[in-house]
């Protein structure tokens, strides 16, 4: 087996077929590829146990990580103009890989991001406010970043000093300064926040809120006169609210410096060419502003994707 050349074949039928993760798994007696494609994993490629170290060696010096060093490793690499992550664990039978092929471009209008129409108005009058906190929340993979990052460059970058906080930094975006957080450095959210404050910034992105410290320095930062971005892992606008208050933000202010928030899940769209079929994934949206008393359920957008016969009911049940 030739693994730069089977490496190569991968990364392309990804880039071809628009699959956002690629999952390396090891055991017994062979090793396989399997891609994450509109959120689901499929088996694409199986190969010889006996072919395992070349091929997860190659990738590891494609990342610029330690091939003799066995244990949780992540790096990252550059293929046909695309940002690779890796991330790398042992398990039972080895190691295994994972890849994420970040974006090579941000999908910049409402209609790509799958925005209703109805939000729209709201959604751009609070995203140019100059304080305030506004939230992005939904489940791991359900497109936060890339619903955050298109907003971000929709904004005055010229006049304003723009500051984003990420784990890791999935694009690179154009008159905006992103640091990166790593915690072997004492680089956490809640220290580089902190200095970021220092830095006199009009708008911070907070890639994620995860603990009490983070949560109170951003909540501080909008009161002070600075728009503040972030995500968080909640399902639902009700749940964001239990969320902040288990991380020890008081409710007055919360309704002080909250904005909006915007939950989303991802949703496979049915296939124009095969209606049984999906092809493609969009976002449904909850979204609830403070400013404006604007709000749109989960029950709402799942009327208008289905009354639009862009979806079935099955597909759009979430827990």
């Amino acid at each position: 087996m030739n693994p730069v050349k089977e490496i190569n074949d991968l990364l392309d039928h990804c880039l071809a077929e628009n699959i956002s993760d690629i999952h390396i798994e090891s055991f017994k007696e062979y090793f396989q590829a399997r891609c994450r494609e509109d959120g689901l994993l499929a088996v694409w490629r199986r190969y010889p146990a006996a072919g395992r170290e070349q091929f997860f060696s190659r990738l590891k010096i494609m990342a610029g990580i330690d091939t003799n060093k066995f244990g949780v490793q992540d790096g990252r690499f550059t293929y046909q103009e695309r940002d690779v992550r890796l991330s790398v664990m042992p398990v039972f039978w080895g190691e295994k890989i994972v890849l994420r092929l970040l974006g090579q471009s941000l999908q910049l209008n409402a209609s790509s991001l799958g925005l209703p129409s109805a939000i729209l108005p709201s959604l751009q009058n609070n995203i140019s406010k100059t304080a305030g906190l506004i939230l992005v929340t939904g489940p791991t993979g359900s497109g936060k970043t890339t619903t955050l990052y298109s907003l971000l460059k929709l904004l005055d970058r010229a006049r304003k000093n723009i500051i984003t906080i990420e784990d890791p930094i999935e694009y690179q975006l154009e008159g905006i300064n992103q640091v990166q957080i790593n915690q072997a450095r004492d680089l956490g959210f809640a220290g580089v926040l902190r200095a970021v404050l220092r830095q006199d910034p009009d708008i911070i992105f907070i890639g994620e809120i995860r603990d009490e410290t983070t949560a109170q320095i951003a909540v501080r930062a909008a009161l002070t006169g600075h728009l503040v971005f972030a995500t968080l892992h909640t399902r639902n606008t009700l749940e964001t609210f239990t969320r902040l208050l288990d991380l020890g933000i008081v409710k007055y202010l919360l309704e002080a410096v909250l904005i909006c928030i915007l939950s989303q899940r991802l949703y496979r769209k049915l296939c124009p060419s095969a209606p049984e079929g999906f092809k493609g994934r969009s976002g449904l949206f909850e979204y609830r502003s403070f400013s404006d008393s604007i709000t749109y359920s989960f029950a709402e957008a799942r009327e208008e994707i289905l009354k639009n016969g862009l979806s079935t009911a099955k597909e759009l049940l979430f827990d």
